[in-house]
């Protein structure tokens, strides 16, 4: 089928333009899928008509909410360059069994060191800090309390000022077919159009009033009003507190990160993104027919059958046909690299460049 409408005609086709069934193509069936999903993810990211734009809706659940008003703490562990790093100077016996946190003691200056440990028959087998405390300097000798008939010991290697970086949880996690986000939308405002007493709809209702009230009737300019609204999207922008928003997002991570104030992000506030979709060719079908796609999609099929026979240089078969296993290969990476070419000049969305 010259048009295909599933993954399994769309492999048939591929094969079909390899020379199957007249030609045996040498592909296994998990490297013609490799080489499938390949193509599809190539297309999704670059092709425009392998995205469609649209607007996502969300909101805010009481986990979100809890999330954005929380900070992760790095803690430094051993062996990390962090504010404290030690060795176990002595496992120490007599310990109960299991995970426990315990408190240190024996410095002249350092206080508040809590750790982490790890205890098997008695004895400590893992030490990680829990809490650096303050104070510490190299060479200090701490005894881990609580428990021990012989106490265990870590020895300070390194102290580092001010070494624990806090990172906020101020994202909501984003579907995996999101591929970009284009701006973010709903998060209150004192300069926001959405609000009653927000400058733009104070604006609009004074000009309205002026329009309608038959002392000012005829005065109304439409281009002026124009020129205050979008000095007012301007506005939003600029000191970044209207629905227009500072955020972060990388499809790697399918998380958009809001970087505004905590007392912004409430339970049951709506968010809405403006975004790009990859576009499933299980629910589309007709992205399996994209000219593109098959034309692809069969260069990378060849570029493979290629590498599974480039061991076989001008061997001589019977019957006086010869086996160029490292031609297929170059004409199927020829054919490859010339159609992602094509796809960065002519089908991928070009660049938007910051302007003002």
């Amino acid at each position: 089928m010259a048009n295909p409408t599933t993954r399994e005609e769309f492999k048939d086709y591929c094969l079909r333009q390899l020379g199957a069934p007249v030609l045996e193509i040498n592909l296994d069936d998990d490297q013609i899928d490799d080489r499938i999903d390949e193509a599809v993810q190539f297309y999704q990211e670059y092709h425009f008509d392998g995205i469609e734009k649209m607007y996502l809706k969300h909101r805010v659940t009481a986990d979100d909410a809890e999330r954005f008003k929380k900070a992760d703490f790095i803690s430094t562990k051993e062996g990390d360059d962090g504010g404290v790093t030690f060795t176990i100077s002595s496992a120490g016996s007599g310990y109960t069994d299991g995970e426990l946190t315990l408190e240190t003691s024996g410095s002249l200056t350092g206080t508040g060191l809590q750790v982490d440990v790890k205890v098997s028959s008695g004895t400590l087998t893992e030490v990680l800090i829990s809490n650096q405390g303050s104070g510490y300097k190299v060479g200090d000798v701490l005894n881990i309390l609580e428990g021990g008939n012989t106490t265990g010991t870590i020895t300070i290697n390194s102290v580092e000022s001010d070494s624990r970086w806090q990172n906020r949880g101020n994202y909501l996690p984003i579907p995996d077919h999101i591929v970009g986000i284009n701006k973010v939308f709903g998060v209150s405002s004192s300069l926001s159009s959405n609000e009653m007493w927000g400058f733009a709809n104070q604006y609009f209702l004074m000009d309205v009033f002026s329009f309608t009230s038959g002392y000012t009737f005829g005065h109304f300019d439409m281009s002026y009003y124009y020129m205050i609204k979008q000095y007012f999207e301007t506005i939003d922008m600029v000191v970044n507190a209207g629905s227009l928003i500072q955020y972060r997002f990388n499809k790697r991570q399918d998380r958009l990160y809001i970087d505004v104030d905590t007392e912004r992000i409430d339970e049951g506030d709506y968010l809405v993104i403006e975004c790009y979709r990859a576009l499933d060719p299980a629910d589309w079908s007709k992205v399996y027919n994209d000219s593109f796609l098959k034309r692809y999609a069969s260069a990378l099929l060849k570029r493979q059958w290629g590498q599974n026979m480039i061991k076989y240089n001008n061997i001589q078969l019977p019957g006086g046909v010869t086996m160029n296993g490292r031609q297929l290969w170059e004409d199927g990476d020829t054919e490859a690299k010339m159609l992602e070419s094509k796809m960065i000049s002519d089908y991928m969305l070009p660049p938007l460049d910051m302007i003002g």
